[in-house]
């Protein structure tokens, strides 16, 4: 994700980032997985990519993990 305008984004305080370019950089990023065979998952560290999870499992056809989705599971797997 580094160099792209959703990096520089949440690398400064009170960034800004428009719709237009978060997804540009989820495309791209999304490009750059498809290049690789074996990838099985996605997890997306950042609380920022949750929103762009449906887009992400659409384009790849692959599960897509993030932070609230890893807790409701757990809690799900455990209680």
């Amino acid at each position: 994700m580094e160099g792209t305008k959703l990096y520089d984004y949440m690398m400064v305080k009170d960034g800004r980032t428009s719709v237009a370019d978060a997804l540009a950089d989820t495309d791209d990023i999304i490009a750059r997985v498809r290049k690789h065979d074996g990838i099985a998952t996605i997890v997306c560290e950042c609380t920022f990519f949750a929103r762009f999870a449906p887009r992400i499992r659409k384009l790849t056809n692959l599960p897509v993990h993030y932070a609230v989705l890893n807790v409701a599971d757990l809690a799900a797997a455990v209680g």
